[in-house]
């Protein structure tokens, strides 16, 4: 084949040359026919090996636009004496096809940037209404949970002290308490039912006189100089009296002996057991309270 002939192929029947070959392929195999290198036709044309590589390749894509491709394809195809139309031409189907297959590309990566687009949207509001509901649900269990403690706090009864709701026993069962180390409370409901039943009879005059009597010749004669907590069990541990007394106060009680006595100040109390005065001095405790039976 001489310079300047396109090769061209035969069908196995004879018939017209197919264009099987791309203007980059013939270009390449008629350089190669000659002998010439990449940089000759180069310096021929005036530009970089690289854009004879991508000629001859026909990778048109690293070629500064359509114009200058079309130009360099063209002043190759003269420099090699071959056909300029029949290049141009395979050169004009091929940048077709690539350019369709390059729209076809760039619109499905397109396509595919939309959807991890949309994607990470969908999963930016699922991560969103996540976060607002987790954050919405701590603050309503936390806010129910206190509501819940706060109703469940004791109420204090803050009821202002006065003579007329001041508890006489709490204060007896304390002196008690730091008198000898023991606690005795308030009676058992059913020895105060069964006192309760008993005849006992109380009377007090105005000259400060209280009397009690109840079954019994036993008589015990309290009297009080100063203000002082007594408190007075039968035998039985059934209560007789219990209060508080105050100077020139007397407490007469008759009935059956022993008669176990508290009092709160001793110092300011006077006994006397059927007539005979007591002397309680020296049993009188730390705090000025005295415990003692009498009668036995």
């Amino acid at each position: 084949m001489q310079i300047g002939q396109v090769p061209q192929q035969q069908t196995e029947e004879g018939g017209d040359p197919e264009i099987d070959l791309t203007a980059g392929e013939i270009l390449r195999q008629e350089r190669l026919r000659i002998g010439l290198t990449e940089n000759e036709v180069a310096d021929h044309l005036h530009i970089t090996k690289h854009y004879v590589r991508a000629i001859e390749s026909d990778n048109y894509q690293k070629l500064p636009n359509a114009v200058f491709a079309k130009g360099y394809i063209k002043n190759y195809a003269i420099f090699l004496k071959l056909g300029i139309e029949d290049i141009l031409e395979r050169y004009q189907v091929l940048a077709i096809r690539q350019s369709e297959l390059s729209q076809g590309t760039t619109a499905r990566r397109g396509l595919r940037l939309r959807d991890k687009d949309k994607l990470w949207v969908v999963l930016s509001v699922v991560v969103f209404i996540c976060g607002f509901t987790g954050l919405w649900a701590f603050n309503y269990f936390i806010a129910t949970g206190d509501s819940s403690r706060a109703s469940e706090a004791p109420i204090l009864n803050m009821t202002p002290l006065s003579p007329s709701n001041l508890d006489f026993n709490a204060a007896v069962t304390s002196l008690e308490e730091q008198a000898d180390g023991t606690k005795t409370g308030y009676l058992p409901k059913e020895i105060s039912q069964t006192m309760n039943e008993k005849p006992v009879t109380t009377t007090e005059t105005g000259d400060h006189l209280i009397e009690i009597t109840a079954a019994g010749n036993d008589v015990l004669s309290i009297s009080f100089s100063g203000n002082s907590w007594v408190e007075i069990n039968d035998v039985n541990e059934n209560e007789i009296y219990r209060d508080i007394r105050i100077a020139g106060d007397v407490l007469k009680i008759q009935g059956r002996s022993p008669f176990n006595i508290l009092l709160g100040d001793a110092s300011f109390a006077r006994l006397s057991f059927n007539g005979a005065e007591i002397d309680v001095s020296d049993q009188v405790r730390i705090d000025n309270s005295v415990r003692l039976t009498v009668g036995l």
